[in-house]
This record gives structure tokens, C-alpha cells and sequence, in this order.
């Protein structure tokens, strides 16, 4: 039985971890069930359209699974295609980067700020710059020097490039995420057998006005953003309007946010079928990349701390060796990261430092500006990942644009 009021999803957390590709397709298709089930509410039950789309979609998602061969990647793809053009009219799923939710949270939308919060803080965030950071592993007796080191491979190396959640093989994709932090986890880095043979390289890298327009899909939304989001006790029809925008979203987000143990037996990335549909399907409505949450944190801080970027060079050489994408970047030298970096003073702070300083925790009551750092959870500021994005946001940044003129 439930509550008339109850219009909460539970039992939902990402990521999931499975232990094969058969255990995938059961539970994701348990977890689709349990949210058709949760369409049933009173609370959602009678809103138009709701349970509908999203039955739809879990059913269209989880037998383009199932049928999935090598020979009906077509097929498939179509099915990618009908989700991807439902979601273009919310402004949560589909926006220009400099708003995108991913990054700036609820700022570019007024109806869905905190009271807690000042007018000018929100204004603040939407104002200031995105800064974004990628990073590269090598061995303790290389150095990088040029930003052709550290940004994507050109075309003419694509076959280098094997499968990964938003790119398959032989095909280039650009891989950002919002802290050095984020990046060094993506590759490996936090490993202590992985620190005693390699070091990291980073560089900063921001988007000019051009590529502030880039469209992204949001894939940044999790279960305490649904249930977050509505007040079932105020008269807010617009909050009502995106909380359901969300959960018709939430199918994708769940069938894509696994990690499969069982490296040896799923050589192929069977969880990645879906991302990489995704991007072999997202220009044709006019999407040019996708924010979404590292599999590789748990916690709150993904949301703020553990955001990715990936933009596919879905042109594949027509410019030149690098994509026209690169037009509208500008990137740092790599650096790599060092303990020294702690005695630097900066004059700027990237944008999740400024966003997420530590009063914010008593002022909202989160942890989301906390991480998991040498076993325990503090607060990101006081890292050495936290010092060094401010300084890698403090050197030159050089326009890429000379790649593709």
C-alpha cells in the first residue's frame, strides 16, 4: 500500500557492480521493474504520460539488450535514437554546457534554489568559468612538456584507442573531468602499485564562447536528486515537472552506470553497449558530448567532485589530424603532480574549490564536499588534489585552435 504522498524512487544507489554480463541484464532488468513498480505511486500513477514513457523505455532498453549481436548494431542504435530525441525538450537532460546541470548544479534554474542559499552565490556559479582537468599516466623517467601530449590522440593513432565507456575502439574521444582528483581515479592513479611505477601529468582545460554552446547530455542525476527535488507539500508545479522529466530519464542513467568485475570474460565492455550507442547516435539529434559520474568514486562527491566530460572527435580526420572541436579550447602545459605544489599561493580557485568551500557543509548540511582520501573522508580543500587544480587554473592557458588551422 502506498502513501498518497510518497513520490520517492528508493533502492537505486549508484554505480552498480556486478559480477558478469548475465548478472547485468537480470538486474538491470530487477531494477527496471522496481521502477515500473514505484509508477504505480498514487503520486505518479495519475501524472500524464509518466508511467507510460517509462515502462516503454526500460522495455525498449532491456530486449535491445538482450537481442544484441555484433550484426544488429544498426538496430540497436534506433532504439538508442527514439530515447535520445524524447529527452531534447528537458532542460535538465539536454543544455549548453555553460549551464548544464553536471557542472553548475540547479544555478541556471531559479525555481530550484535553495533559500538556504543566496541569490548571489547561484548568480556566481553561473557566471564563472567551468574548469576542467585531464590527466596522462607515464613512466618515472618520461616527462611531458607539449599539450599534444596530453590532450586526445590525433586521428592518425585511433588505433590506439581501445573500448572505454563513451568511445570504442579505433574511435577518438576527449575525457575531462572537473577535478584532478576525479582524473587521477579514472586512471588508476590512487593506486598505490600504480604510484610507485608512474607518475601523473596534468593540464587545466577551458571552453572559449563557442564551445560554451556545445550541447551535452546530462547524465549526472541520481535517486537523491529525484526524490530531492519535489516538495509534495508545496504548490510548485515546476518542480513537479522536472521531477518527472528525470525519472523518464532514469532508465539510460541506470543501464549505463554498471561496472562488470569479471574482466576476463567481458573483454567486449558488454556494460558499455549502451554508452557507446550513445555516442555513435547523439549527433544526429544534436548532442555534442555527455557529462556523466565516475564509476570509479562512491559517495555524494561524485556529484560535485567525480563529474566527467567526454566529447566524441566524431569527425574523424575531415579537419586534419585533430578534430574542429579543438577549436574552441584553450589548454595548459602538463604538469605533473607534485607535493611542492601544497606552498603555492593562487589567485584564482577552479570551479568546484570555489563552489564547494567548506562552510557550504553547515550551511546545507552535505558531505558532498568531502572525499575519500588516504582512508578517510575529508574535506576536498584540504587536499593535495584540491591545491594542485588551483594551480594548474593559475597557469598559461594556450588556445588549441592551431591544430585544426
Amino acid at each position: 500500500m502506498f502513501n498518497n504522498l510518497d513520490n520517492n524512487i528508493n533502492g537505486m544507489k549508484l554505480p552498480i557492480v556486478v559480477k558478469d554480463k548475465e548478472n547485468y541484464i537480470s538486474v538491470l532488468e530487477n531494477m527496471f521493474n522496481q521502477l515500473k513498480e514505484s509508477m504505480n505511486k498514487p503520486a505518479f500513477k495519475y501524472e500524464a504520460g509518466l508511467r507510460k514513457e517509462v515502462e516503454h523505455d526500460c522495455n525498449l532498453i532491456i530486449n535491445a539488450l538482450k537481442k544484441f549481436t555484433p550484426n544488429n548494431i544498426d538496430e540497436f542504435d534506433e532504439v538508442v535514437e527514439i530515447i535520445l530525441k524524447r529527452y531534447l525538450n528537458s532542460k535538465l537532460a539536454v543544455s549548453e554546457l555553460d549551464k548544464c546541470y553536471a557542472f553548475k548544479g540547479v544555478a541556471a534554474y531559479d525555481n530550484l534554489h535553495s533559500k538556504c542559499v543566496g541569490e548571489n552565490f547561484y548568480n556566481d556559479m553561473l557566471q564563472e568559468e567551468i574548469s576542467f582537468f585531464r590527466a596522462r599516466l607515464v613512466g618515472k623517467t618520461e616527462k611531458l612538456c607539449d599539450i599534444k601530449e596530453i590532450i586526445s590522440l590525433p586521428f592518425s593513432k585511433c588505433e590506439l584507442v581501445g573500448n572505454s565507456r563513451f568511445s570504442s575502439k579505433n574511435k577518438i574521444c576527449l575525457y575531462l573531468g572537473v577535478t584532478s582528483y576525479v582524473c587521477a581515479e579514472e586512471c588508476g592513479y590512487n593506486n598505490n602499485v600504480i604510484k610507485n611505477e608512474k607518475d601523473i601529468y596534468m593540464s587545466a582545460l577551458k571552453f572559449n564562447s563557442e564551445g560554451k554552446k556545445l550541447k551535452i547530455l546530462n547524465l549526472v542525476i541520481s535517486e537523491d536528486l529525484i526524490n530531492g527535488i519535489y516538495d509534495k507539500n508545496l504548490d510548485n508545479s515546476d518542480r513537479k515537472t522536472l521531477q518527472n522529466d528525470l525519472i523518464k530519464i532514469f532508465p539510460l542513467i541506470l543501464a549505463t552506470s554498471f561496472v562488470i568485475e569479471d574482466k576476463d570474460s567481458n573483454i567486449e565492455k558488454y556494460e558499455y553497449l549502451l554508452s557507446q550507442s550513445i555516442v555513435r547516435t547523439m549527433k544526429k539529434v544534436g548532442i555534442d558530448g555527455v557529462a556523466y559520474l565516475s564509476m570509479r568514486i562512491n559517495g555524494c562527491s561524485r556529484h560535485s567532485h567525480g563529474v566527467n566530460l567526454a566529447i566524441p572527435m566524431l569527425d574523424d580526420g575531415k579537419s586534419g589530424e585533430y578534430s574542429y572541436l579543438y577549436k574552441y579550447i584553450s589548454c595548459t602545459k602538463p604538469v605533473k603532480m607534485d607535493e611542492c605544489i601544497q606552498t603555492y599561493e593562487y589567485n584564482k580557485k577552479s570551479y568546484v574549490n570555489k563552489f564547494y568551500p567548506e562552510y557550504l557543509l553547515d550551511i546545507v548540511k552535505d558531505e558532498c564536499a568531502k572525499i575519500l582520501y588516504e582512508d578517510k573522508h575529508v574535506f576536498y580543500g584540504n587536499t593535495l588534489f584540491s591545491k594542485f587544480d588551483d594551480y594548474l587554473w593559475n597557469q598559461q592557458f594556450y588556445d588549441t585552435k592551431y591544430l585544426v588551422e
